[in-house]
């Protein structure tokens, strides 16, 4: 035989003989690794191959290490292979959406490009929708983050209804012992808005307010508790305000408040002239119950010491202008505190006139009004450190007065209300 010919047949058979052999009839039935994404909205790990599954799984740790170091630079290229394959990672957890958010919120503070910026705010409502369709269970969450971002850092992206209703949703999609504390600041400040602005029913605040309550007594004794500490004293300043809204507290809200340690302010008039209004406003029977005999006494005195040696029948007026003004009556009160005003001799009692004239105004919660009384009551009388303090509460309860009352504006009104209230100790010892 011809060698050459012989050659080309052994190489032939040694090819045959360590080919791999397979059975007539089977293919194999091991899958083999795709970097494909399958045609799934939800995807998890497990709807991969094994070699695929593990190598995804990996990236995730590695990816989730890095975003809680910070390294969101790392963090973003596997972030982005994790997200586009498997959202929904082990489809136990939502964490690859809600790194999504960190790594864009560090995106947002790297740019000051403002079509970058409106793309990467709205891939992070994105996400939120995304953690909502694939964890539905989780909507609750979703609406505390959504309306958290709202009103602190995006407030241009939605209204202030809008706002206020996903805090509502949070809120109600929560058990009461279960609210995110984060969501109770912001939340209690647009529902005083609403109020304030005829949007929401007393009846509607009154029903959040005993949620809130439930909530924060619930949240004091867990893990939260110092967060729930600052809450507390935030929202038990803001309710303050509903203490002129008749019927929203009872007379035993007013009696534990007020009495206890009401002695001490007895010799201060307008502490005694409001605790009497809003025990009065609590259908607390401040006229005749023998528990308020030291309410009706330091009223009595204050009264006593209206007279103007100046001015005959002044301290009548006045007399009757505060009954009007604990009974509610602000219309008629305020013309009668204008009458004493105008009979006045002297600049001092003309200022503490005015400033009881807005304190009424700030009672029937017409802050404008308030505000100017306020002022002249403070240009009447130098060293008067009690308009200032008002004008501090004022700025304090009227952000939406100016401006959104949201995110940097809110901020803004704080500051003038610290402003005032540091003015009002500085010009007059006596209030600090």
């Amino acid at each position: 035989m011809n060698l050459r010919l012989t050659a080309a047949l052994l190489s032939l058979l040694l090819l045959a003989a360590c080919s791999e052999k397979t059975t007539e009839g089977t293919t194999s039935t091991t899958p083999r690794p795709t970097e494909e994404p399958v045609d799934k909205e939800c995807a998890t790990f497990s709807d991969y191959t094994a070699g695929t599954a593990d190598n995804l799984e990996n990236q995730f740790i590695f990816m989730h290490d890095d975003v809680k170091a910070k390294n969101f630079d790392a963090a973003f290229e596997p972030w982005q292979k994790v997200y586009r394959m498997a959202p929904a990672a082990d489809g136990q957890r939502y964490t690859v959406y809600t790194d999504g958010v960190q790594i864009y919120e560090y995106k947002i503070s790297q740019t000051q490009d403002s079509m970058e910026r409106d793309g990467y705010i709205k891939t992070i409502f994105g996400l939120y929708d995304d953690i909502e369709k694939c964890y539905p269970k989780e909507a609750k969450f979703v609406a505390a983050r959504r309306g958290y971002d709202y009103f602190y850092s995006y407030p241009e992206y939605a209204t202030t209804e809008e706002t206020y209703n996903q805090f509502k949703r949070a809120i109600d999609s929560y058990e009461a012992k279960d609210v995110p504390y984060f969501v109770i600041n912001p939340f209690t400040d647009l529902m005083i808005q609403r109020y304030n602005a005829n949007e929401i029913t007393s009846d509607e605040a009154r029903r959040y307010y005993d949620k809130i309550q439930t909530a924060i007594n619930t949240g004091l004794q867990g893990q939260y508790a110092a967060q729930f500490r600052t809450v507390k004293d935030y929202t038990d300043y803001r309710y303050i305000e509903f203490e002129t809204v008749d019927g929203f507290y009872p007379c035993s809200y007013f009696r534990d408040k007020y009495l206890t340690d009401f002695a001490q302010y007895a010799g201060n008039c307008d502490y005694t002239q409001e605790v009497y209004s809003r025990l009065y406003a609590g259908g607390c029977d401040v006229a005749s119950d023998p528990a308020f005999a030291q309410v009706r006494s330091a009223l009595q005195a204050c009264e006593a010491d209206d007279d103007d040696p100046g001015t005959s029948g002044l301290a009548d007026i006045l007399r009757e202008a505060n009954q009007l003004a604990r009974e509610r009556q602000y219309d008629a009160a305020v013309a009668k505190y204008t009458e004493a005003m105008n009979a006045a001799s002297s600049d001092n009692t003309k200022a503490k006139i005015a400033y009881r004239i807005a304190n009424t105004y700030y009672a029937a919660r017409n802050f404008p009004q308030a505000r100017q009384y306020a002022r002249q009551s403070a240009s009447l009388m130098s060293g008067y450190g009690k308009p200032y303090l008002l004008i501090g509460k004022l700025y304090a309860s009227s952000g939406p007065l100016c401006g959104s009352g949201r995110g940097f504006n809110s901020q803004v009104v704080v500051w003038a209300a610290i402003d005032q209230w540091m003015r009002a100790k500085s010009v007059d010892s006596s209030v600090a």
